[in-house]
């Protein structure tokens, strides 16, 4: 290696903090040694020996007569000196001869992996460095191009081009759809790009980045992207009577919206179930806000579909506990108000009960001798029995009270031989009361009278 190819830096070329010491220098070596010849400096300014030495070392020279006469001195006697056996601005300048083109290592290990010749004697630069340097070996050498610039050191030597230059790749890549979460995990996710010039980047438009990537576009965070998710959804259904009831329903409605993934982001960002969360912000519809006919039909809906396929509920109150969700309380008051019917009288016509005769038999006594539904009970016109089918029953009733009803009806023509509910024309509810009702019901089109034994007794004598 030549004394040309050592040298780091000629005269005027000094980084500047170099540049003040060194003036500093020949102010004091001008007084001293005003004709310019320096002689005998070690044994007359051994402080400014020192000096010399460290400053040559610094800058690249082979040795102190060579660095002051690249300063317009000449030197007599002892000022020259000897480089030490290993002139640790010989490691710098070989460093920079290999990493002519630009660094590629971004640690100290990745460069002594590099340079495994090299390596053994970057100990000794490192615990020097403050010393020949003023600032720590990889600072250095970041600012000598031989390092990648990283963590603090890297602001500094990252120009405002580069900087925008990563940033826009960055843009870029989320142009259609930010990335959603933190900016922590943009980052982790785009490792291959130098954050330290976006960092930079950020910094010369005064924000941080948690600030500057929401403002264009880049990064949306967890809450924001359920709150633009959500303001969509209501958009696409202004009117309140259009609103979707349930997920399944919403679901069917947006099936480009991952309900999945947004139920999850709910759940972490806001702690609720997405239904609870949709209805309260006027995504879903809650039924109470719902007219009374649309309530029925969703739940009629809502049912179907959960017992597609298995077997009916025997009763309003196995249904009750098997959709604890549905309040048959309040299905019996949607459709007394809508209808005029009962709960079991609209489940039984939509199909969603399979009650037994005698169930429901007992449940219409129930209920006109509690005059729960007075103006629900009526009289059968003429009622010839001939060619009907018949149910005959009755809680308080003996077992030859109810044969004798049946056998009267089988000589009248009628056939008394059970059935599912929806096979009959009458329920005979053999009763020693002399008080006679009947209720007339309607299970999907076909006709159902439920008649107590007092009533069918005056239906029978008024048809001879």
């Amino acid at each position: 290696m030549s004394e040309q190819t050592q040298v780091l830096y000629t005269p005027g070329q000094e980084p500047e903090k170099l540049r003040e010491r060194i003036a500093r220098l020949l102010t004091k070596l001008d007084s001293a040694y005003p004709d310019r010849v320096v002689k005998h400096l070690n044994r007359d300014h051994k402080k400014w020996a020192e000096t010399v030495t460290e400053l040559y070392r610094l800058l690249g020279y082979p040795d102190g007569r060579t660095f002051l006469a690249a300063y317009g001195y000449t030197v007599e006697g002892d000022a020259k000196g000897g480089r030490p056996a290993e002139d640790p601005m010989a490691v710098i300048g070989e460093l920079k001869r290999r990493y002519a083109d630009g660094p590629t290592c971004a640690k100290m290990d990745e460069l002594k992996a590099e340079n495994p010749d090299l390596a053994p004697k970057f100990k000794n630069l490192t615990n020097n460095a403050n010393k020949l340097f003023g600032m720590t070996l990889a600072k250095y050498l970041v600012q000598e191009g031989i390092l990648v610039a990283s963590g603090r050191n890297a602001r500094a030597s990252v120009t405002a081009e580069r900087a925008q230059a990563e940033y826009e790749k960055l843009r870029q890549r989320y142009a259609d759809a930010p990335f959603c979460g933190t900016v922590s995990q943009i980052w982790d996710t785009n490792s291959d790009l130098d954050w330290t010039a976006i960092r930079k980047y950020a910094e010369s438009q005064g924000l941080h980045l948690k600030e500057l990537l929401p403002r264009d576009g880049i990064l949306i965070g967890p809450k924001e992207r359920v709150m633009s998710i959500v303001e969509d959804l209501k958009n696409r259904f202004p009117a309140p009577e259009d609103r979707p009831v349930t997920l399944n329903t919403l679901q069917k409605a947006v099936p480009d919206v991952d309900l999945e993934g947004l139920a999850s982001d709910v759940s972490d960002v806001f702690h609720q179930g997405l239904a609870t969360f949709l209805a309260g912000h006027s995504v879903l519809a809650r039924l109470e806000d719902l007219p009374a006919e649309k309530r029925l039909a969703f739940l009629a809906a809502t049912l179907r579909e959960r017992y597609s396929g298995k077997s009916l509920p025997t009763s309003a109150a196995a249904l009750q506990k098997q959709n604890p969700d549905i309040s048959v309380a309040d299905l019996d008051r949607w459709s007394k108000n809508s209808t005029g019917r009962t709960s079991i009288e609209f489940l039984l016509e939509q199909g969603l009960l399979d009650l037994t005769p005698a169930w429901l038999l007992e449940y219409e006594n129930f209920r006109y001798w509690t005059r729960t539904a007075d103006g629900g009970f009526d009289t059968p016109q003429p009622f010839p029995p001939e060619g009907r089918r018949f149910f005959v029953a009755g809680q308080y009733a003996a077992p030859e009270e109810l044969e004798r009803t049946a056998a009267h009806l089988r000589a009248r023509g009628g056939f008394v031989d059970g059935g599912t509910l929806r096979e009959l024309d009458c329920i005979v509810g053999v009763h020693p009361s002399p008080c006679g009702w009947a209720r007339r019901l309607n299970l999907e089109g076909h006709p159902l009278w439920i008649i107590s034994s007092s009533m069918l007794d005056r239906l029978l004598a008024e048809n001879g």
